[in-house]
């Protein structure tokens, strides 16, 4: 039986506001894609992504 404060596998939660560096990178590698997608489309200003990569942004500012 596995108690609340054994470790189970897996990276330890991190504490505070700190910053977990492979949110970040996710969060850098969605947004330019998002961008790519968008010129491909042609749609910057119609596209819903250009909502999610402001989200990202603010996101990235509060990490």
């Amino acid at each position: 039986m596995v108690t609340e404060r054994e470790h189970r596998g897996g990276r330890p939660r991190k504490q505070g506001r700190e910053e977990d560096p492979l949110v970040t990178v996710n969060l850098h590698v969605r947004k330019s894609q998002l961008a790519e997608l968008d010129q491909l489309a042609d749609a910057e200003h119609t596209s819903r992504a250009e909502w999610v990569r402001e989200a990202i942004d603010l996101l990235l500012k509060r990490l």
